[in-house]
């Protein structure tokens, strides 16, 4: 009897031995309220009976990060970056590049060894060894703890950061596949949670799961109560960022 166990363990282990993944969020509106009866929600299974679901609240697992980029340039501005409670400023600069390497050193110099900034060109290389422009900052914590970010500007500039969130809950959504039984039985056309798809809890560590999704066509993840670090400073220059994708797979 073992042996047929561990056999049919096997075989069930080999569904989705080989998702395919998806990336569902590039946005936080592609998975911030609930779905309705939008069917384009989500992801396509094509007949997948089981889907892996990764959520990831942190760009890298082991730090926080922030990406600064300069959405208004005004040369008589002054722009805040805060770290915590510690402003890192610059005031009147040349132009858009001089702004962020100016960011970049006023951080790296202000807000100590909690963390460190680096400053990017247009294909994210460090300007520091490729010399091209600054287009924005990366700041990442020098340990696994959360700090505040906030950003700000005065007169005409503007800041805005895209930061990594810290707590989220997760409902995870299937619309039904198949086909009514007759002409008087239709296929209900509205979003269902699946098995174990209820609140889960998410932090800085995510979350990957083999799911089932037997019946359904399509897989959606909401997240709601989507919050940051109690220190950041919360504006409409502050967007909590997170990275959803989807791994339908079929028996191997």
């Amino acid at each position: 009897m073992s042996s047929y166990t561990d056999l049919l363990q096997q075989q069930i282990l080999t569904i989705g031995a080989a998702p395919q993944w998806q990336n569902q969020s590039a946005t936080p509106a592609d998975y911030t309220g609930s779905p309705g009866v939008d069917q384009s929600k989500g992801v396509a299974l094509t007949d997948a009976v089981t889907v892996y679901v990764a959520i990831a609240l942190r760009e890298d697992p082991s730090k926080r990060t922030a990406r600064v980029t300069m959405a208004a340039f005004d040369a008589t501005a002054t722009y805040t970056v805060t770290i915590g409670t510690t402003p890192c400023q610059v005031s009147t600069p040349a132009d858009e590049s001089a702004l962020l390497t100016g960011l970049r050193d006023a951080i790296n110099s202000a807000a100590g060894a909690t963390v460190t900034a680096i400053a990017l060109d247009a294909t994210g290389a460090d300007v520091a060894t490729s010399g091209a422009a600054a287009k924005s900052v990366r700041v990442q914590g020098d340990t696994e703890a959360d700090f505040g970010v906030g950003v700000s500007a005065t007169n005409a500039g503007q800041l805005s950061a895209v930061v990594d969130a810290v707590s989220a809950t997760a409902r995870v959504w299937g619309w039904p596949g198949g086909r009514g039984r007759d002409s008087n039985n239709a296929r209900p056309e509205r979003w269902y949670t699946v098995p174990g798809g209820k609140a889960l809890a998410l932090d800085q560590t995510g979350f990957l799961e083999r799911m089932n999704f037997a019946g359904a066509s399509r897989a959606y993840v909401e997240l709601v109560g989507v919050t940051g670090d109690s220190a950041d400073t919360v504006t409409s220059d502050l967007t909590y960022q997170a990275v959803i994708d989807l791994g339908p797979a079929v028996l191997s």
